[in-house]
């Protein structure tokens, strides 16, 4: 499933991200709206985790219509 992840902070280069299919699809400020696959509730969970690792701070989440899923 495709999810957007409201992120705040230094996010580094999305090329270097151990999140499948990540792209920034907006960024307002330090606020940067990253779009990514997830296919279950435990991977939403481990890529929240992981970007807190990071040092940033995960504000929102949705999932979002997937334009190229059938």
């Amino acid at each position: 499933m495709l999810y957007h992840l409201r992120v705040r902070g230094d996010l580094p280069p999305v090329a270097g991200l151990a999140l499948p299919g990540a792209v920034v699809v907006d960024v307002v400020d330090d606020v940067h709206v990253v779009s990514c696959l997830l296919p279950d509730a435990a991977a939403v969970t481990a890529a929240v985790a992981y970007l807190h690792d990071l040092g940033l701070v995960v504000e929102g989440l949705g999932h979002v219509e997937d334009p190229g899923g059938a």
